[in-house]
């Protein structure tokens, strides 16, 4: 789905989707919110959101316990993260260059 540029948004009904294990929605910049049910993606392993138009992610982000691998760089509107995402245990691979987020992360680097 990625360079999607007639994409807003994502149904609501899109957390249903609880085998999908990749989602690359990058370079849709048009999108900038995912739903709420975003976290009933139980098995997503890889998450691309690269180059998209994404400002938050929904509190519901933590309850991703599968995802392994998040690609946000480039997310400019993105400044900050939901509360929850310390609960993504899982996470091994985490690409922010280019984002908003560029000061939330210079303590760690």
């Amino acid at each position: 789905m990625s360079s999607c540029q007639k994409l807003i948004k994502l149904p609501n009904s899109f957390g249903n989707l609880s085998s999908l294990e990749s989602l690359d929605i990058s370079r849709c910049w048009k999108l900038i919110k995912l739903p709420n049910s975003f976290g009933g993606l139980q098995n997503l392993r890889t998450l691309k959101l690269s180059g998209s138009g994404i400002e938050h992610l929904p509190e519901s982000f933590g309850r991703l316990s599968s995802l392994e691998s998040l690609d946000i760089s480039r997310c400019w509107k993105l400044i900050k993260l939901p509360n929850s995402f310390g609960g993504l245990q899982n996470l091994r691979t985490l690409k922010r260059s280019d984002s908003g987020l560029a000061g939330v992360f210079q303590k760690f680097d």
